[in-house]
């Protein structure tokens, strides 16, 4: 079956001839924008877990939930997430609940620079309104009205993101192009 992937990938530690950079935060925070105009500043490949997932699905996240529940969703998650490790050099959009598996975060940390992308609430709620697509395609995380959902899930994701993070970015500061060339810098610069 398509959406039942094969096992992981062995991971390929840090290395000079190696860029991986793992982009992480909530629905909203631009992952997914700032990655591909990132990957092409650094002239890298760009990966998207949630794209990957339904590539491999041939579904939306929405009817994968729906099949396969939030935990199925994870699996899958997590199994693009370790395939990543045959690019060696990409910018890689996670999922927003990727950091709430800790082999994820570890993984993460030990095959690239995980930075993770922040906004306000109502920036987030905003954007994430403001996306047709985004509402169509992802299912509730909770069931709760969208302003509830995101002060909950945030509540319970924010230490893992921090936790998780070698760099920390705004998106609410700077258009999208700015938020890439500043994480541009910051790594350039060693952070």
């Amino acid at each position: 079956m398509p959406c039942d992937p094969p096992e992981p990938k062995s991971t390929e530690p840090k290395s000079p001839e190696s860029l991986r950079i793992f982009l992480t935060g909530y629905r909203g925070t631009g992952k997914t924008s700032v990655g591909r105009i990132l990957a092409d500043l650094l002239n890298v490949a760009f990966l998207d877990t949630d794209h990957l997932v339904q590539e491999r699905c041939g579904r939306t996240i929405a009817v994968i939930v729906k099949q396969k529940g939030w935990e199925g969703f994870r699996t899958l998650e997590k199994r693009v997430l370790n395939d990543t490790a045959g690019t060696k050099r990409c910018v890689v959009a996670t999922g927003g609940g990727i950091v709430l598996d800790r082999d994820n975060v570890d993984f993460m940390k030990l095959n690239g620079t995980v930075v993770w992308l922040t906004a306000p609430e109502t920036i987030i709620i905003r954007r994430i309104t403001g996306d047709a697509a985004s509402l169509d395609l992802r299912p509730s995380l909770t069931g709760q009205a969208m302003k509830q959902e995101v002060a909950a899930t945030l509540s319970q994701r924010t230490p893992l993101y921090r936790r998780a993070a070698d760099v920390t970015v705004d998106t609410s500061l700077e258009d999208v192009y700015g938020v890439a060339d500043q994480i541009k810098r910051r790594i350039d610069n060693g952070r």
